[in-house]
């Protein structure tokens, strides 16, 4: 065999093609065989069709709240979501809550100094670890306080679990969200 590959590089082409094993394998797996503790900066975005989008105006006092299924298994140290603030405009605090299998964390920031149709980062306390056998995970994102247009960007979600409320409605679309672990 080793005469197939050029210059007896056998173990060098081994490594390689273990690699992707290696780097999958918190995804492929049950958690607890995945370390939730680990340094490694990950970033999984909540399931959505990007093909259409409209924004979701948040009034003071208003939330937005839903469920997807979680994409991978992390620590979530903050979330990500995706907003539209007026050109710069909008001003006051945002409050997000993250829940799954009967655990949750929140977190605040100000909406002052974010970029208008990007995302505000939203750090949690404590952290929460997100697995495939936690289950669903649902989130409220509510406008705190302030003045001026803000928006929440929403997307059609997929996969049967994703669901959003507005305002006593429901449909089947889910905030661009990123779950991130620092």
């Amino acid at each position: 065999m080793a005469e197939l590959i050029p210059g007896g590089n056998m173990r060098k082409c081994l490594l390689i093609a273990l690699l992707p094993l290696s780097l999958a394998a918190c995804h492929q797996y049950p958690p607890r065989d995945c370390t939730l503790g680990s340094d490694v900066q990950v970033q999984v975005r909540s399931p959505l069709d990007d093909a259409s989008n409209r924004s979701v105006p948040l009034a003071v006092g208003e939330t937005i709240s839903g469920t997807f299924s979680p994409g991978g298994a992390l620590r979530v140290d903050a979330v990500a979501v995706q907003i539209g603030n007026g050109g710069g405009n909008a001003e006051g605090e945002v409050g997000f809550r993250l829940c799954q299998d009967g655990r949750c964390v929140a977190g605040k920031v100000p909406i002052q100094g974010s970029k208008d149709n990007d995302y505000l980062e939203i750090p949690l306390q404590p952290h929460l670890g997100v697995t495939f056998e936690g289950g669903v995970i649902s989130y409220e994102l509510k406008r705190l306080s302030g003045a001026k247009e803000l928006t929440a960007w929403v997307y059609p979600g997929t996969g049967r679990q994703t669901r959003l409320q507005v305002g006593g409605g429901e449909s089947a679309e889910v905030l661009n969200l990123m779950l991130r672990q620092h």
